[in-house]
């Protein structure tokens, strides 16, 4: 019995949904997902969409930005500041991200620059009037502004849809924040989309070491099996084409071992 591109589609998309593994995504806000560099002065907002988040700042661009700057970033060379303002109002704006879908436990980062100021850090969930957790860090008075600290940190609670970053100041000294090497949970997921008379699965390229297998019944016990059509990369997504026009069959991400 054949099936047809809409019914596969289907199919691939229920199996996708049901085998996905949690993984951790890292942005250094150094690369992009596709692999390119993130230039000097990039305003951040929907890039990292792919990886299930967006950035938007309260500064007058609506967006933070990354900027490079070695000797403070955790990992050289870009760090995230709220907005790079002239006369410099380095870091000293908001920082909101937002998580589709929301994260399932924990989210977290390194702050950079914290010195007399204090950098509050606070984990939202979809209703943002609900605060899941939020950290507080300062070095105190006699910290100036901070060059070259790093403060990891660890945000959790269940279903955190939002994080803000701010900076209160508590000094003479105005005292700016920047973050990097964000990580958080990160659910896999194989794409589907008919094109013609085939079917195309595709899952972000950061996962270079899953493989995509298929069955062809889902009653245990599932035989799997690898799916050894080539693999294209198409912006920084990986891609297999397959037809639409084949026995029913489900799919699923797997991955490898280290």
């Amino acid at each position: 019995m054949k099936t047809t591109s809409s019914t596969i589609v289907t199919i691939v998309a229920l199996s996708a949904a049901l085998s996905g593994r949690t993984a951790a995504a890292l942005i250094n806000f150094d690369v992009f997902p596709n692999g390119s560099p993130v230039p000097d002065h990039t305003l951040i907002t929907t890039q990292y969409v792919s990886l299930g988040v967006t950035f938007s700042s309260d500064s007058p661009s609506g967006a933070p930005m990354a900027i490079a700057d070695s000797g403070e970033a955790s990992s050289p060379p870009n760090i995230l500041v709220g907005d790079w303002v002239e006369p410099c109002n380095c870091g000293l704006y908001k920082i909101f991200m937002t998580f589709i879908p929301p994260l399932p436990n924990s989210v977290g980062m390194t702050l950079i620059s914290v010195g007399d100021g204090t950098a509050v850090v606070t984990a939202l969930g979809s209703d943002t009037n609900l605060v899941l957790d939020a950290v507080s860090v300062t070095h105190g008075p006699s910290a100036g502004v901070g060059y070259g600290n790093h403060d990891p940190i660890v945000l959790r609670g269940a279903g955190i849809a939002m994080v803000q970053f701010e900076i209160q100041q508590t000094g003479s000294i105005i005292d700016g924040i920047g973050i990097d090497d964000l990580i958080f949970p990160f659910q896999p997921i194989l794409s589907i989309a008919a094109a013609s008379t085939n079917v195309v699965l595709s899952w972000p390229g950061i996962l270079t070491n899953y493989v995509v297998e298929a069955a062809s019944v889902l009653s245990p016990p599932v035989q799997w099996q690898p799916v050894t059509n080539h693999v294209d990369t198409v912006n920084g997504t990986f891609a297999i084409t397959v037809p639409a026009a084949l026995p029913s069959r489900f799919f699923k991400l797997r991955q490898n071992s280290p």
